[in-house]
């Protein structure tokens, strides 16, 4: 459940069975993903408790700062190349930080990795009256407004809506989740590579967030932000620390640097030849 002071409602994360395909029949959430590409979605569903009049974000976000070297920050700039043209923004529709260093803000709040876009990043949206919301676990297919039915009618639909009590909004994510095998710890946007999403995050989870921000900030800063939901995401092999408290934000975590040896890899397999003048558009139809 979601309690807060900006949101009362329910999440709902499901991930496909990447770890073993033959389960996919069985699988709890077998209806929803189907024949389709996604490997997981994420839903918000529920009422704001006042007005919102302040953007409304949906963003990944890290707790710490992760330094990469060459081949990463390569491939993290082509992943971030296929959200865009996949979600269909434009450059100011989509927000991406590597975060503030450690050590360099002299005391002052640090930016935290962030990627983050406004509702018209979200793939579907759905507006009810109270006891007419749909269940969230279910097939929503057919319900609401999908973005892949019109970029442009999606963008309009989604900076027009009335974000206040009264109504139950449903909202769902899966944009990148093609490429990105959370459950594998894995990219999968690149044809016959394998890199592990710990070459990008540190070994770390990963928030799903949503949060409405004061308009005109340079930095989405924690500060900053009304939280309406904060969702942890990660595989069994990534580094929690004991130190997670309110909202799952983790304090204390150590600052954890991308895998040298791993990186050394990428880079000795020929990852630069790969990636140098890369397409995201050729990504996509692959």
């Amino acid at each position: 459940p979601i309690s807060n002071e900006l949101f009362e409602g329910v999440q709902y994360f499901a991930h496909r069975p990447t770890h073993d395909p033959a389960l996919a029949a069985e699988w709890p959430a077998a209806e929803l993903f189907g024949s389709r590409r996604r490997l997981w979605e994420f839903r918000i569903q529920g009422q704001f408790t006042r007005p919102v009049t302040d953007p409304l974000y949906l963003a990944m976000v890290l707790d710490t700062y992760v330094p990469m070297r060459w081949a990463t920050t390569k491939v993290f700039s082509v992943l971030v190349g296929i959200c865009q043209r996949l979600l269909g923004l434009d450059g100011k529709e989509l927000y991406q930080s590597h975060g503030d260093k450690p050590d360099t803000k002299g005391g002052q709040e640090r930016e935290l990795p962030t990627l983050a876009t406004g509702l018209v990043g979200t793939d579907q949206i759905i507006v009810s009256d109270p006891g007419g919301e749909p269940d969230i676990s279910s097939d929503l297919s057919g319900l609401g407004i999908l973005r892949t039915s019109g970029v442009s009618a999606y963008r309009k639909f989604a900076s027009e809506l009335d974000l206040r009590p009264g109504k139950v909004f449903t909202f769902c994510f899966w944009g990148p989740s093609r490429f990105l095998d959370i459950v594998q710890d894995a990219v999968t946007a690149i044809p016959g590579k394998h890199i592990s999403l710990a070459s990008m995050n540190g070994g770390q989870p990963f928030h799903l967030c949503m949060y409405a921000m004061p308009a005109g900030q340079h930095k989405h800063l924690d500060s900053k932000k009304q939280v309406v939901v904060d969702f942890l995401v990660g595989a069994n092999t990534t580094k929690l620390s004991a130190s997670a408290v309110e909202r799952c934000r983790i304090t204390q975590a150590q600052e954890v640097a991308a895998d040298d040896d791993f990186v050394d890899a990428l880079e000795t397999e020929g990852l630069e030849e790969v990636l140098e003048g890369t397409d995201p558009d050729q990504l996509l139809s692959s």
